[in-house]
């Protein structure tokens, strides 16, 4: 579970999200890092799952309408309308609106939009620029998206060609092989030994679908247990895994990046931008090394000195914010960094696709390769016995 905790930390008020198994354990963890409570509350699951296709799907309406000259609530009057799904939380921000409430507090109040939303759309109050942060926003968004669906696509489609491999596996197995067989006992010829292996795994074909269903099933299950128990060390291993850690450490620093980037274009300080990018973080291991970056710039370090402490962030991400803290251009810096990783992650999915798919044709053909080659060697098998 999650907790947002609100901390007084070396006389200045820190807000996060640490991650525990209850709150009597948020609380421990909290104290041993030196915090003394002020607020701690369990994030509900629709603080924690933000539907990111209906925000951007949102967010271009909304710049489209304000652009055209609509003010903001008569835009959410007619968006509150045209959307299903999330209607009457719409309407909710609506009503806020009318009753005297700012854009930025409607929005949080609706329990729909994650905090660094929240905060852009409030800074583009404050400073009167709306329409830039909606770009912003809509930017973000949108390759954000895309990022999801490059990975998405990357799983889809290999499984798609495993799924069809071992359907046509299982018909040769089930029903194939068995004919063959029932024909090739009426002959009274000793069968080749890839013969016989073959319709050993035919007779056994159900008991191995159970016992790999079983398998799977414990597997996932001593997972999830370890997950729960030991989420941070379970990481770390995925983390160290040749080309597959690499792309999830990309995936979560191009996250973490390209909020802190649109944060800090929206004129909202380090210490804020950093306390809220944090949070867009899924692994605990690297939500764990940014929180203790976060504290030692609060400290008064520099940032690219408390990111390279820590050995598991790529050294290119950390001579990058090293000169954009030199130049004075950070933002800047944190869009090269996720502009060049998510294009290197594009182009790592792409080379994961382009060997799985010949590997699982491959294997898959190799297999059932051999059940055809077995039965055409009984079959010869009988025409030089005859």
């Amino acid at each position: 579970m999650e907790y947002r905790y609100k901390a007084l930390y070396e006389n200045q008020i820190l807000e996060g999200v640490v991650e525990a198994e209850d709150k009597w354990e948020a609380v421990s963890k909290l104290k041993s890092q030196g915090m003394t409570i002020i607020q701690l509350e369990e994030l509900s699951v629709r603080d924690s799952k933000v539907n990111y296709k209906f925000l951007e799907t949102f967010t271009r309406q909304l710049y489209q309408l304000i652009k055209s000259g609509l003010t903001t609530d008569r835009a959410m009057a007619f968006l509150s309308k045209s959307e299903k799904k999330y209607s009457q939380q719409l309407t909710n921000v609506l009503n806020d609106l009318r009753s005297g409430s700012s854009f930025s507090n409607a929005l949080r109040n609706s329990g729909i939009f994650p905090k660094s939303y929240i905060e852009m759309i409030k800074s583009g109050e404050e400073s009167g620029n709306l329409e830039e942060i909606l770009e912003l926003l809509i930017d973000a968004l949108s390759e954000r998206n895309e990022l999801r669906r490059s990975i998405i696509n990357a799983i889809i489609y290999p499984s798609f060609l495993l799924s069809i491999s071992l359907f046509s596996f299982m018909m040769i197995s089930m029903y194939v092989v068995p004919k063959f067989k029932t024909v090739l006992q009426t002959v009274d010829i000793e069968l080749p030994f890839i013969t016989k292996l073959a319709f050993f795994i035919s007779d056994v074909f159900s008991y191995i679908i159970i016992a790999l269903l079983f398998l799977v099933l414990s597997v996932l299950f001593t997972l999830r247990f370890l997950i729960r128990k030991r989420k941070e060390t379970i990481e770390n291993l995925v983390l160290r895994i040749p080309f597959f850690g690499s792309m999830v450490l990309k995936v979560e620093l191009i996250r973490f990046s390209q909020s802190i980037y649109s944060l800090l274009r929206s004129n909202l300080p380090l210490n804020v931008a950093l306390d809220i990018s944090v949070e867009t973080v899924s692994l605990l291991s690297i939500k764990k090394r940014l929180q203790d970056v976060k504290r030692e710039v609060l400290r008064g370090a520099a940032l690219s000195q408390a990111i390279r402490k820590h050995k598991l962030f790529p050294a290119v991400f950390v001579e990058i914010v090293s000169v954009g803290e030199q130049s004075g251009e950070l933002a800047g810096a944190f869009y090269r960094i996720y502009t060049q990783f998510n294009e290197e992650l594009k182009d790592n999915i792409r080379r994961f696709i382009s060997l799985l798919e010949p590997s699982i044709i491959v294997l898959m053909g190799l297999i059932v390769g051999f059940l055809v080659f077995s039965m055409m060697l009984a079959v010869f098998s009988i025409s030089s016995g005859v």
